[in-house]
């Protein structure tokens, strides 16, 4: 299956692209609110909060480095311990970081799509070994064929346990997803080959990054602290694909592991506005059912997406895919 490419400023709204339908939207068009105001009306109006898209990325590089400064002032038999309460920190928030990355792929992380695509790459690309280019033309098929054959990112084919907990804390997910991407690409137009060769030269970029952040830890404050950047990365692999399952895996798959996403079909959640829920959830992956919807949509501007919605024939669906991530987690979980 050839990989089509990303929307150039289509209109998404009918829940198709120049490139085909988008699986699991609706058409949302023609939808008009109590008002008579029409979505594609209101879209228009929806410019990102740059602002806010600032702070929440600043957030993230301030916490993750509270987490490295915090080993100056850690000593003696503390240090060993601290290696996991850190680690689990800086996992958190590294994978609160990366969604960032997402929202850089749809053009939102600035206002030229130049300058989107070259912060990206700078603040990016060095920590995930791939150009936003890159993850932009293979993130796409996820929009496209999510549920079906052709979805690009599947963590959530697989169940949630313990087994799969520590498989994705041991980075083997990663590996998993990292392979399917290879293959995807290989799959793709030249341009996108090109891409696949791009990311042999990103990736040792990124293993160049972490391990000098990881010498100078060592150098620094010793071998528990490198350890605990390396016990990080990998717990954002771990938070990663259980963020992706918990919006994405049907409570019918129940424990087993399905052979093909389109066993269950598209399924997408909404979660809450809790500090939590815009942390794990960060870069509108809490609303995650609303990008679906319409990608182009800032995720700013998503609350103001829900509440046009909440005043239109699919408020009924929108409720019902109102969750939260603990609620969802419990239905999804079998250990």
């Amino acid at each position: 299956m050839a990989l089509t490419p990303a929307p150039e400023g289509d209109d998404v709204a009918s829940g198709t692209t120049a490139g085909g339908s988008l699986s699991g939207v609706p058409n949302t068009k023609d939808v008009r609110n109590e008002q008579g105001e029409a979505w594609v009306e209101i879209r228009r109006g929806l410019t990102p909060r740059w602002g806010r898209v600032i702070a929440d990325a600043m957030v993230n590089l301030v916490a993750l480095g509270a987490g490295l400064a915090s080993w100056a002032y850690v000593d003696g038999a503390a240090r060993w311990p601290w290696i996991v309460a850190s680690g689990l920190w800086t996992g958190y928030w590294l994978h609160a970081h990366s969604l960032f990355l997402h929202e850089s792929a749809h053009y939102n992380l600035a206002p030229s799509r130049r300058a989107n695509d070259l912060l990206a790459s700078l603040m990016y690309t060095p920590l995930f070994g791939v150009t936003v280019a890159t993850y932009r033309r293979i993130h796409w098929q996820h929009h496209r064929f999510l549920g079906m054959e052709g979805d690009t990112e599947i963590s959530y084919c697989r169940p949630l346990n313990f087994r799969r907990l520590i498989g994705d804390l041991c980075g083997l997910g990663a590996i998993a997803a990292a392979l399917r991407y290879a293959s995807v690409s290989a799959r793709g137009s030249t341009a996108q080959r090109q891409g696949r060769g791009g990311m042999r030269a990103t990736l040792p970029i990124a293993g160049l990054f972490h391990s000098g952040l990881v010498l100078g830890l060592w150098l620094a404050w010793g071998v528990a602290a490198a350890a605990s950047w390396l016990f990080g990365v990998l717990s954002y692999f771990m938070l990663q694909a259980v963020r992706q399952t918990l919006e994405h895996r049907a409570p019918s798959a129940g424990g087993r592991v399905l052979a093909s996403p389109a066993e269950q079909g598209p399924v997408n959640r909404i979660f809450g506005e809790d500090f939590f829920s815009r942390t794990f959830g960060g870069a509108g992956f809490n609303k995650h059912m609303l990008h679906h919807w319409d990608p182009t949509v800032s995720y700013t501007r998503l609350g103001d997406m829900q509440r046009f919605l909440e005043c239109t024939p699919l408020r009924d669906r929108v409720s019902q895919s109102t969750t939260t991530y603990l609620a969802t987690a419990r239905k999804l979980w079998h250990g």
